[in-house]
């Protein structure tokens, strides 16, 4: 009689690494990606960055035109200089029981009132700079330097921030 055929068998297992792909088809997109645009309409009058240029939160991206607000401010902060002044000169004469409580007073309110304009009238220039709300890259600049610009649907630029993206795909039903 034949010996029987082995049913077991053994081998050696050895560690290899598994490499499996799929191929699909998707979009590159960022959840961080804004139109900028400017605060208030006029003549852009500094644009200070190009298209593929990196920028950091707050960054100065361009300027619109003030309409001479800044000699105001300057006007004021010299009206607020003086009533401050005349204010200090009032609250001393009054410490010393010299001079008319209403004098004291009137110059008081007069010297507030002007702090207040120049807080905003500061506030007003304030939005004539347009700065990065996020760090970013500046994806396309749709404005050149001198032109007028308001709000717009294209608006003045898109930032993205490459460091926040994601990619959608669609998967083929088979």
């Amino acid at each position: 009689k034949k010996d029987a055929e082995a049913l077991v068998s053994v081998i050696t297992v050895k560690d290899t690494i598994f490499s499996h792909y799929l191929e699909v088809q998707g979009n590159v997109n960022t959840k961080t990606n804004i139109l900028i645009q400017p605060e208030m309409p006029g003549n852009l009058v500094a644009l200070n960055v190009v298209a593929g240029q990196h920028v950091g939160q707050g960054q100065v991206l361009g300027r619109v035109d003030d309409g001479g607000m800044n000699q105001q401010l300057a006007s004021i902060e010299n009206q607020y200089a003086l009533a401050k002044t005349t204010y200090e000169r009032q609250k001393n004469l009054w410490d010393q029981k010299i001079g008319s409580e209403i004098q004291f007073l009137q110059a008081k309110t007069q010297m507030i009132g002007l702090q207040k304009s120049v807080l905003q009238m500061k506030a007003q220039l304030g939005i004539t700079i347009i700065k990065a709300p996020f760090s970013g890259v500046i994806d396309e600049v749709f404005v050149e330097r001198g032109q007028v610009v308001s709000a717009s649907p294209q608006g003045l630029m898109r930032i993205v921030n490459l460091s926040n993206m994601y990619v959608s795909t669609t998967i083929p039903e088979t």
